[in-house]
């Protein structure tokens, strides 16, 4: 039961140093935003690839 808790709480602490990812995602969230305004669908078609493409190499693996 002791080493349930423990992992809660480790979890606990990893969101706050994932700050700097947010930096990456914000540049994309800007070409996402574009597109959103002008094309909802490029915003689409670009998540669907990127989808497509981890699910391929999950596949593959």
């Amino acid at each position: 039961a002791s080493p349930f808790k423990k992992r809660p709480f480790i979890q606990q602490v990893i969101p706050p140093p994932p700050p700097i990812q947010p930096q990456s995602s914000s540049v994309d969230h800007s070409d996402e935003d574009d597109d959103d305004d002008d094309d909802e669908g490029d915003t689409i078609n670009m998540s669907s690839g990127v989808m497509e493409k981890n699910s391929g190499t999950k596949r593959d693996d």
